[in-house]
């Protein structure tokens, strides 16, 4: 049996580690927001056409209403990679309609008004313009579309003692640290005064996952 070639072993090793996050104890923070995420998406009409702006490796895909289309655009290469390598290898993991796209969000490559809704999980705090960020999310989805977005809570306590402790020893392990990887420490009404500054439409703001997550869904 011939060895993988180092691509292969490459994005193997990166798929692996973002699957990390859907077990156990880091399923805690981030199995809350699937939930989220899967009634705000099935609230929308059938062949919807719907935007993940920082999919990354997309690996929710599976268990989202699979009434819609989606497009997935990250501005890393190797995620992108990675999601078109593992759907073509397991075509049934993913049985929507799926697009993927490398592109960072500050310049998104649609037309105004090209989606019937949006969603970033995770994304906005890495930001360091996020109105303006915001604002070409915004451009690109349907006028009375909607949008959802999630973000670490900073008002919470337990959620800033985990991240400079147990958090940032695994961050170190990897050889990374995780100070200055959130320009923006989101709370849940900042969240919301954002989307209102740049012009989003009766924010919803509310907090999950023992209060370490905060999801902002908004109309357009």
């Amino acid at each position: 049996m011939s060895a993988q070639p180092p691509e292969a072993h490459a994005l193997a090793s990166y798929f692996r580690n973002h699957a990390l996050g859907r077990r156990f104890p880091w399923s805690l923070y981030h199995r809350p927001i699937d939930d989220a995420l899967r009634a705000f998406l099935g609230a929308l009409p059938a062949d919807a056409r719907v935007l993940n702006v920082g999919c990354g490796m997309f690996l929710n895909l599976p268990e989202l209403p699979q009434h819609l289309r989606y497009v997935g655009t990250d501005l890393d290469p190797r995620a992108v990679a990675a999601c078109r390598a593992h759907y073509a290898e397991h075509p049934g993991h993913g049985a929507a309609p799926l697009e993927l796209i490398e592109a960072g969000a500050e310049a998104l490559p649609f037309a105004e008004a090209s989606f019937d809704a949006a969603y970033a999980t995770e994304v906005i705090e890495h930001c360091a313009r996020p109105e303006v960020w915001l604002r070409e999310v915004m451009r690109v989805v349907r006028p009375g579309g909607r949008v959802l977005l999630t973000t670490p809570n900073y008002a919470s306590v337990s959620l800033n003692v985990i991240e400079s402790t147990a958090l940032e020893v695994v961050a170190r392990a990897q050889g990374f640290t995780r100070r200055g990887i959130h320009p923006i420490p989101f709370t849940a009404p900042a969240l919301a005064a954002l989307v209102r500054a740049v012009g989003g439409k009766a924010p919803i703001a509310r907090t999950t996952s023992f209060g370490w997550v905060v999801i902002v869904d908004f109309t357009v």
